[in-house]
């Protein structure tokens, strides 16, 4: 397939003219902006095989994330991106145009591979104080950096007794506060009020999370490793609004049952109104065949209690997304052909007993039409996380170990560009303070099956975790 287009290729022809205005593609290769600019900060969707010349060429970008995908980088492509100050070129890029960089005043750092075969001419000029660093392909770096991955803030209390409270949560950090496709954007992450008429009983209302799978209603400061797995990120549930209930009751014995359920609207926190889209309807039920966990422990993933006797939660849930106009319901770029009906499912188990902790995860996604165009698809499949902890006696250190894998449904595997997505994960942690203040380190390999262009990664990360 080609995926080396140079500038202006398809200037003045009767194909361009055609194109609707926004981002255009030519087959796989990023064209051109029609009629605007891009993002500030601009991430190329994965997939994408080439950028063809002049693409970004003197717009005001200050980074660019560029996919593994890429393989050819046209003439001119970034020339004058003069706020750009950073490039982590893919490590499977074969072709860099003539003066790709040229004249980008700002930049200092560009990362790239020996697999990079035909580099033009130019390609740096002018640009004075740039440092490339060049790694071979069996010990690339494709990203390194450090950042504050959580600022929270939460408040929680009385507002008429202990059967009506409110929960608030406030998030500072880039990640909580970026602008979602509509351009809303905001710090509140939780706002919610819950009613308790008796001990069986939740009602609430307002902005939280959906409970539909295990992985993502726990808090990710009661983490085993420094993030979820590649798993999660593709099926979450994030927080939306709406209105929710839970039911709790004790069965035969030492055996709990909960339901839970929600009505939120569909598009995500902070997402506001919507015309052309329905609601999301979910439902969750939990069984404790052996009674409950200590302090709500199914929801947190080391077993820093070391619970004296097996404890067991086992989880399904179900989701349906009436006409959802985001690519992952709650999550996600606005879907270019309007709303799309999405059926998530989720199964899942907690198991800790004496330090040792399992937990498992299954969940899948549904739509009829998955493929929307070149640029975006939702992703149709399943994906499934096996993980085990261990705390040791002294309950200062535990170590964990996963498995997970990813496997996109035949009608996308194209689009998403491999088979199966594979990761094995083994981490440390040193609780200082439980999850409270803890130091954890993991390392993680990372490959795909069948894929368009190799994927073969190893990750390391190191998180301290500081919770007053």
């Amino acid at each position: 397939s080609v995926y080396y287009i140079g500038r202006n290729a398809f200037a003045d022809t009767g194909w361009y003219t055609a194109q609707p205005s926004g981002v255009v593609y030519a087959g796989k290769v990023l064209y051109a902006f029609k009629g605007g600019t891009p993002e500030a900060e601009y991430t190329v969707p994965d997939g994408t095989t080439g950028i063809a010349g002049g693409v970004f060429s003197k717009k005001n970008i200050t980074s660019v994330q560029i996919p593994e995908s890429v393989l050819a980088i046209g003439d001119e492509a970034f020339k004058e991106c003069r706020a750009l100050t950073e490039v982590m070129l893919p490590a499977y890029l074969q072709i860099l145009g003539d003066s790709a960089f040229s004249g980008c005043t700002s930049l200092t750092t560009v990362t790239a591979s020996e697999a990079l075969s035909e580099i033009g001419t130019d390609v740096f000029k002018n640009c004075n104080n740039v440092t490339v660093y060049v790694f071979d392909e069996d010990c690339d770096i494709s990203s390194s950096g450090f950042n504050i991955g959580k600022a929270r803030l939460n408040l929680s209390g009385n507002l008429y007794g202990p059967q009506l409270t409110y929960s608030l949560q406030f998030g500072f950090s880039p990640s909580d506060t970026k602008t979602l496709p509509n351009g809303n954007s905001s710090f509140v992450r939780d706002a919610v009020i819950h009613y308790k008429p008796n001990s069986h009983w939740q009602l609430s209302f307002g902005q939280t999370k959906v409970k539909a799978n295990r992985a993502h209603i726990t808090s990710s400061q009661l983490l085993a490793f420094t993030g979820r797995s590649i798993v999660d990120s593709p099926f979450q549930q994030d927080r939306d609004f709406g209105l929710f209930a839970e039911f709790n009751t004790a069965l035969a014995g030492e055996s709990h049952i909960a339901l839970k359920g929600s009505v939120t609207s569909g598009e995500g926190r902070d997402y506001g109104t919507t015309k052309k889209s329905g609601l999301n309807y979910n439902g969750r039920i939990e069984f404790y065949p052996m009674g409950k966990f200590t302090d709500k422990g199914e929801y947190s993933e080391a077993d820093l209690v070391h619970e004296e006797t097996p404890k067991l939660m086992i989880g399904g849930a179900f989701s349906h997304n009436d006409r959802a106009l985001r690519l992952g319901g709650e999550t996600g770029a606005i879907s270019a052909d309007g709303g799309h009906d999405l059926n998530q499912y989720y199964a899942d188990l907690a198991f800790k007993y004496q330090g040792f902790a399992l937990q498992a995860d299954f969940m899948g996604r549904n739509t009829s039409k998955p493929v929307i165009s070149d640029e975006q698809y939702i992703y149709k499949g399943y994906g499934y996380n096996t993980q085990v902890s261990y705390n040791f006696p002294c309950r200062k250190w535990t170590v964990a170990a996963r498995f997970a894998s990813l496997v996109p449904h035949e009608d996308v595997r194209y689009a998403v560009g491999y088979k199966q997505q594979y990761q094995t994960t083994a981490a440390a942690t040193y609780h200082i303070n439980g999850h409270k203040l803890k130091v954890q380190a993991e390392i993680s390999h990372n490959h795909r099956a069948e894929a368009l262009t190799a994927y073969n990664r190893w990750q390391c990360g190191m998180l301290l975790e500081v919770g007053l």
